[in-house]
């Protein structure tokens, strides 16, 4: 497995990969974000557990 790094800011729910990831490969992605989101989040264990949920248009796409 190869690892890249890189920062994007999410639209939409959507973030662009770089170009040298080739479309139809299999990701494994670990999403960091800034300390305001996650101390939203404390504060709200519905909001919690949402983020914690895939979307269902991300369970489609991975074959599940």
């Amino acid at each position: 497995m190869h690892a890249i790094e890189f920062e994007a800011v999410a639209h939409q729910h959507s973030v662009r990969l770089p170009d040298q990831v080739p479309d139809g490969v299999r990701l494994r992605v670990l999403v960091l974000m800034e300390e305001a989101v996650q101390d939203a989040g404390a504060a709200s264990p519905t909001l919690v557990s949402k983020l914690n949920k895939p979307s269902p248009r991300a369970m489609v796409n991975s074959g599940v």
